[in-house]
């Protein structure tokens, strides 16, 4: 449990901790020159609108591999998403930070992964960012939120960079725990998320739903949380150059007979170029529901496809329709006793037929595919077409099907796997090499390992499979600490991440010095409350960002016992002193038919520290 504890009693908010980003439009600079993969600059026909420290997106026209839903005109009567303003043609985009401009040259970071230039590429820019903001050792319990209360996760961010989220603990969610949009070079790591309430869409766990890129997710344990635990481009897609590595996931959400994914690459078009290694969970996906996801890595994870009984279609791997140029090396799949079969291609297959490899279905937890005139039942990179309307999970209704895509399996690279179906290692034939990295975003064993096995897993280690830390901490009931303490300063910064394949590289800017703040301490020493009883209650905690660059912040601690401000002061001051910009920071104490409310106003314009007004009011 963290330090301080967040009790949220209502809220139709996206989260506790929120923050606003600009709304979503269309490309409005074009690139006349540069956008080759590796590039960190480009040449523009203007810079109007392109700031220096802001987010822009780098998009491009659609190559052949990736696909969207177009319309709504089948069942169910769903309209497509909002793909980040545009009508779908441009979903190969991926998010950047701008460093510098000279004339019409504009410099960004991280380099841009994958070549854009033949696409016609263009630039989003945004004027709205959040930066070096962090959420530490905190506790969200959220169980007294009601689900038909609405949304309410913890953290909600967008436009988010170099920030961070370590040490928290996020319990009873009724929907997603933590979800961001548009954030870049940020990190989430040895984090709790456990026992969310209910199940089916909006229960997500960690979920980076919109054009987040080049962010850590290490080290987390995620237990009954999430349907997925974790999952990138939720809805909207666009996530890319991403590394989910060494998280424990034990037995997702399981309150109906559906099977979520413990790891989910794709919900939203067009997620490419992510690393997913060194996981432990039940299973992998990309579930092509509302288009395609390409060119991820999976590496050096266990999945073992044991779900619950009540679970329908367990599976170890899905990759569903669209999901194109997937490679697997050095996985564990599947778990002894099971009775698993290595692989299916027939429509329709038995709910309890539990399955190491599902390739090319046509949508998520759908076990059906059928000919839709003119197309047939099996085909090679299906089309954008009405036909592949999303479907309920495991729908027999014909309606909602597709046909089969053969191309998930003509594409994908899977070597140097083992699996509890053929109970052996099954390389490429076609790779001679069959020496797997210890890792392809790691030097090394990590200072936060401890002195467990490294690596943990793969088919080269005896046992195959060893504990990572967040299993440790878990299994030992220890899940908020760490094995072993960590070399690095808290709060640390998104650490350098780059993938050792020759498709794949991720750097990192520093995250920028954070200048202290200075803290109106003769103000809150001479505002001191003695009420009995005190509780410190909860009200709202929000973070609002607009073109100003303004940040709000609301801090709760609890209490249950008399209490007075001054010795809340303190553990408020440590905590803001981490934060770059504090706008609003409100503490609700209710006693005795009394409710008083300290609110201390700050704004921060270029590192600036200076509080301009405080006030008090009680009621």
């Amino acid at each position: 449990m963290g330090a301080t504890v967040l009790q949220c009693y209502n809220s139709n908010s996206n989260g506790v901790i929120v923050n606003s980003g600009d709304t979503l439009t269309t490309p409005t600079v074009t690139i006349t020159s540069g956008a080759t993969k590796g590039s960190t600059s480009v040449t523009v026909n203007t810079t109007s609108g392109i700031r220096v420290h802001k987010l822009i997106l780098i998009s491009g026209l659609n190559p052949s591999f990736v696909h969207y839903i177009p319309g709504n005109t089948g069942p169910p009567t769903w309209g497509r998403p909002n793909y980040m303003g545009h009508d779908g043609t441009r979903l190969l985009n991926c998010m950047h930070y701008v460093t510098s401009i000279s004339g019409k040259t504009v410099n960004f970071s991280p380099p841009l992964p994958i070549d854009m230039s033949g696409h016609s590429p263009m630039i989003t820019p945004y004027s709205i960012i959040l930066s070096g903001f962090g959420v530490e050792d905190i506790t969200f319990d959220l169980s007294h939120v009601s689900i038909s209360g609405g949304l309410c996760g913890a953290v909600f961010l967008d436009q988010a960079y170099g920030c961070w989220m370590k040490g928290i603990e996020v319990v009873g969610a009724p929907s997603r725990q933590i979800w961001f949009y548009r954030m870049v070079n940020s990190e989430i790591r040895q984090c709790y998320f456990h026992d969310a309430q209910g199940s089916g869409p909006n229960h997500e766990g960690i979920d980076l739903a919109l054009s987040c890129c080049f962010n850590l997710i290490e080290d987390n344990i995620c237990v009954n949380e999430g349907k997925p635990a974790i999952i990138l481009g939720d809805y909207g897609g666009g996530c890319s150059g991403n590394v989910i590595g060494y998280n424990y996931i034990n037995i997702p959400n399981i309150a109906d007979n559906v099977l979520r994914a413990s790891i989910s690459v794709n919900h939203g078009p067009h997620n490419l170029l992510n690393l997913v290694e060194g996981n432990v969970g039940q299973s992998i996906q990309s579930d092509g529901y509302f288009g395609s996801a390409s060119h991820c890595t999976f590496f050096r994870n266990y999945m073992s496809g044991a779900y619950p009984s009540i679970v329908q279609w367990p599976h170890a791997v899905r990759m569903d329709k669209w999901s194109y140029y997937m490679s697997f090396v050095g996985n564990v799949l599947g778990k002894a006793g099971l009775g698993q079969i290595y692989t299916t291609t027939t429509s329709g297959y038995s709910p309890t037929t539990n399955v190491i490899w599902v390739l090319g279905f046509p949508n998520v937890g759908n076990p059906n595919y059928v000919a839709w005139p003119p197309h047939p039942s099996v085909m090679s990179n299906p089309p954008n077409s009405d036909y592949e309307n999303p479907a309920p999970n495991g729908s027999t209704n014909t309606a909602y099907n597709g046909p089969f895509d053969s191309n998930v399996s003509a594409t994908i690279i899977r070597h140097g796997n083992y699996d509890y179906a053929s109970n052996s290692t099954v390389w490429d034939p076609t790779i001679l090499d069959h020496t797997i990295p210890d890792s392809l975003y790691l030097a090394g064993k990590p200072s936060w390992w401890g002195a467990l096995a490294w690596p943990p897993m793969g088919p080269d280690r005896t046992p195959m499979v060893n504990q990572i830390p967040a299993e440790c901490r878990f299994v030992n009931g220890l899940p908020t600490l760490t094995p072993t303490p960590t070399s690095s300063a808290t709060p640390s910064s998104p650490q350098n991440r780059q993938i050792k394949n020759n498709k794949k590289k991720q750097y990192n800017k520093k995250k920028p010095k954070i200048q202290k703040q200075k803290w109106p301490s003769a103000l809150l020493q001479t505002t001191v409350f003695r009420p009995r009883r005190a509780e410190f209650e909860l009200t709202s905690l929000f973070v609002f960002c607009d073109p100003l660059s303004l940040s709000t912040l609301c801090v709760y601690r609890s209490c249950k016992s008399d209490a007075c401000l001054s010795l809340v002061a303190p553990a408020l001051k440590a905590r803001c002193n981490r934060l770059r910009r504090i706008l609003f920071i409100a503490v609700r104490v209710v006693a005795s038919k009394a409710t008083t409310f300290l609110r201390i106003h700050s704004i921060c314009r270029n590192r600036c520290s200076q509080f301009y007004s405080a006030q008090r009011s009680v009621r």
